[in-house]
């Protein structure tokens, strides 16, 4: 290994760094690097390591029933992370400082992603991969990638008592993990990288698993099993799990409130626990929702309020709706096949070359598809991304996407005083480590022009100072909207939490979304009447698919579909937690506002799979007038709908309201105000509900035949 000589100095600028106390220089093969301290959280200065060139060897390890036959992957041993990171040998916490102020050289070979960045390789001890991959103090953003090859031991697999050698993790949040092999079984992980947590897990958000395989070893639980207790923005794709994954904690269980799985496998069983509630008494606390796409799986076990499945092998038969004298409640809302996907984008690592692999959108698809050729999508060269840092500014990186560049966003915050403008067809702007955008003039974050292919994935985006009218704006509007069928504007893993009128408007046709959760966010300190958060989503171009939405607690409709030939599979909504008092809670003479509001002119529409829940939190006696509102029309389309009052302590109580009706006026209501601060039959048919009510299918043949009102 080449020698590496710490030279200890006094620290230039100390209030650029105030965690720092000296700056050293690494000198290795006769270059020096300048270098920023951490202190040890014992309080010792550590001095920091560099990434090493090292030998070429082999690392594919097992090959992926899908996978063409091809040569071996080479690898470079690395002794840390790839100029960034934080890894922890012999009790020293290890980090690099990157100099450049926005941005790196995109070398292919030894990119630098930053400090944020951990680059986890074979030749590291599991000692160390655990040390690196461990929890860090304060949540921050950062992004983890392991490079082909096999880590921890499978001794323990039978046995996970006995187990040692695992590599063992839980993941905190706005931690990303990732492998960088062509194939999710280029990386082997012989462990658990799991989430826990204890009496709730409705805010275990923001971690995310990539292209990896596992194999389950985790102490406490089953043999074969690992634990994944999380609610939104913790999504998996391209996962290779051999074995079983509990969705909830043993009985009584824990409240968790839904995920995506997507292009993935698992050979096991997935549990959220079973919530029914029945005659002989409560249920459990469950994971309350799901969403599966384009998997296998092993089998589904479990009930709770809506799992939904398409284009899953293996997934339970299709089964929604109320209990019946002859059958109990169900809770599967099941298609063949998911109508539009558009996989994420990844990095991986070609015979020593980062690469992004930008898969092409598909139709009427089931199963996973991990193969990287041709008919998938195309590998873009690292040379065509500008790599970002939190530093940039957004008139940097709008001069970059004026170049021509696509944007890779290391992780971090960045402050935009203007949006990123997208006008180039096929812009990619890709996150790592849950890279937030935040727009702070007002100005919004995000623009794309009437132009088709833009793919964006796999960041955040937030508003703070001066309310935006939109965040996220897709299409310029017009009469010319743009977009393409075949090559679709699309949104992959792109959450949504910020201060603005509307958080994010679609104009564009064909857009595809994949896997986001929109909600207010940065209204502590406004008024109510303040039209800030007033809106979640606006949909005004035709043709757009939304697959895997959570839109929560705008003050008015959370999502407005006014284009046709929309679908939609799997929607979660929420009112506003606090609406002051229904007088002040109106649109116009209907109480409350729905949740979905499908525009009287549109012709056709389908959503498969869709939750709708109240929790008025400061004890308002609030109701919306229906929690969907639409036109009743043969083509368009609901399917497994449901809708609840959560159970949940407020001040004099628990919470009450609800929705009058679930479709327009029609229909009973979903009360909490009848069995307050209880959960059991006949109310509801699932435990954290306080009432609930499930449809199979809207319209029926008698709401076509009355127009769809009394």
């Amino acid at each position: 290994m080449t020698a590496v000589t710490v030279v200890r100095r006094s620290c230039a600028s100390p209030e650029r760094w105030p965690a720092c106390d000296h700056v050293h220089s690494l000198q290795s093969s006769g270059r020096t690097v300048r270098s920023r301290i951490r202190h040890h959280p014992g309080g010792r200065c550590v001095p920091p390591i560099r990434s090493m060139k090292g030998r070429i060897d082999a690392s594919h390890q097992e090959v992926s029933p899908m996978t063409r036959s091809r040569k071996p992957m080479q690898k470079r041993r690395m002794v840390a992370g790839l100029a960034g990171g934080a890894l922890t040998v012999s009790g020293l916490t290890l980090s690099v400082f990157v100099g450049a102020p926005s941005a790196v050289a995109a070398d292919d070979t030894n990119p630098d992603f930053g400090p944020n960045v951990t680059i986890i390789d074979p030749s590291m001890t599991t000692e160390q991969i655990n040390a690196a991959i461990a929890p860090v103090a304060g949540n921050p953003r950062r992004q983890i990638f392991f490079k082909p090859g096999t880590y921890g031991s499978a001794a323990g697999q039978n046995d996970p008592s006995t187990a040692t050698g695992i590599v063992n993790t839980t993941l905190n949040a706005n931690t990303a993990i990732g492998g960088l092999g062509a194939q999710p079984n280029d990386v082997r992980i012989n462990g658990a990288l799991h989430v826990e947590a204890a009496g709730s897990a409705l805010g275990t958000f923001a971690r995310t698993l990539t292209n990896l395989s596992i194999n389950p070893i985790q102490p406490g639980e089953d043999p074969h099993t690992m634990r994944w207790l999380t609610s939104q923005t913790a999504h998996w794709r391209r996962i290779d799990l051999r074995g079983d994954v509990d969705l909830t904690n043993p009985a009584p269980g824990t409240f968790a409130f839904g995920n995506v799985i997507a292009n993935s496998r698992i050979t096991g069983k997935l549990d959220v626990g079973n919530g029914q509630n029945t005659a002989e008494g409560q249920g459990d606390q469950t994971n309350a929702m799901y969403y599966t796409r384009n998997s296998q799986i092993g089998g589904w076990e479990g009930f709770s309020s809506k799992m939904v499945f398409s284009g899953v092998k293996g997934a339970p038969k299709d089964n929604f709706g109320p209990a019946t004298a002859k059958s109990g409640p169900g809770d599967k809302v099941t298609l063949k096949n998911t109508p539009v996907t558009r996989e994420a984008p990844f990095l991986y690592v070609d015979r020593g070359h980062y690469k992004v692999f930008v898969p092409k959108a598909r139709t009427n698809t089931s199963g996973y598809d991990w193969d990287l050729n041709s008919r998938n999508g195309s590998s873009l060269a690292l040379s065509r991304f500008y790599i970002a840092n939190p530093t940039a500014t957004a008139a940097t990186l709008n001069q970059e996407l004026a170049k021509g560049k696509n944007l890779l966003l290391t992780p971090g915050v960045y402050d935009l005083d203007a949006p990123l403008q997208v006008n180039r067809p096929d812009t990619v702007i890709m996150g790592l480590g849950f890279a937030q955008l935040n727009a702070t003039a007002g100005l919004g974050a995000v623009k794309v022009g009437n132009v088709p292919g833009v793919v964006l994935s796999a960041f955040s985006v937030g508003g703070t100072g001066t309310a935006s009218d939109v965040l996220v704006q897709i299409g310029s509007g017009g009469a010319k909207r743009g977009g393409s069928e075949k090559n679709p504007t699309t949104i992959s893993d792109v959450h949504i939490a910020g201060k603005a009128v509307t958080a994010e408007v679609i104009n564009q046709d064909h857009v595809l979304v994949d896997g986001s959760w929109v909600r207010t966010g940065g209204l502590g300190g406004v008024a109510w009447s303040d039209p800030a958060g007033s809106h979640g989503i606006v949909v005004n171009g035709d043709d757009v698919t939304w697959t895997g939405l959570w839109v929560e607690h705008f003050k008015k409709t959370q999502m407005t579909w006014n284009g046709d030939g929309g679908q939609v599979v799997f929607l979660e909504t929420e009112p506003p937690y606090t609406p002051p008092s229904q007088p002040e809670w109106m649109n116009g003479a209907k109480e409350g506002y729905p949740t979905l509001k499908i525009a009287d002119d549109v012709k056709s529409f389908r959503l498969d799979g869709f939750g709708a829940y109240t929790r008025f939190s400061n004890g308002c006696v609030c109701f919306a007038s229906s929690a969907i509102e639409t036109p009743v029309k043969k083509d368009i389309v609901f399917h497994g709908v449901t809708a609840g009052s959560i159970m949940f302590p407020v001040p004099g109580g628990f919470t009450k309201g609800g929705f009058r009706h679930i479709f327009n006026d029609l229909g009973p209501a979903v009360d909490a105000g009848l069995d307050s601060g209880n959960s059991r039959l006949p109310y509801s048919d699932t435990f954290g509900f306080t009432s609930n009510l499930r449809i199979a299918l809207f319209p029926t043949k008698a709401d076509l035949g009355h127009g769809g009102h009394r």
